[in-house]
């Protein structure tokens, strides 16, 4: 984590997931590597999965973070619906 903290260049990845994941989990799922089409419509998926309800992901982990930091506050019952897709 330090390294992290240390590289704070804008645009810095913290997540990603790249074709030679997806082949080596199709390996583990089916038992082979995925065609140019499948993998075409995996990646899309994936893409869609992982983007889905990001912001709860990212309120999680802010929340969580300051809370370690700090005594407990009162949590607002208000929800993010901006980044929702319709």
């Amino acid at each position: 984590m330090k390294k992290i903290l240390n590289n704070r260049e804008n645009g810095y990845c913290i997540f990603s997931v790249t074709l030679e994941d997806i082949q080596q989990e199709s390996m583990r799922i089916i038992g082979r590597t995925l065609d140019d089409d499948e993998l075409q419509a995996a990646a899309k998926g994936i893409d869609w999965g992982l983007s889905t309800g990001i912001y709860i992901v990212f309120e999680s982990a802010i929340r969580e973070a300051v809370a370690e930091k700090s005594p407990p506050m009162a949590v607002s019952n208000t929800s993010v619906s901006k980044c929702e897709k319709k």
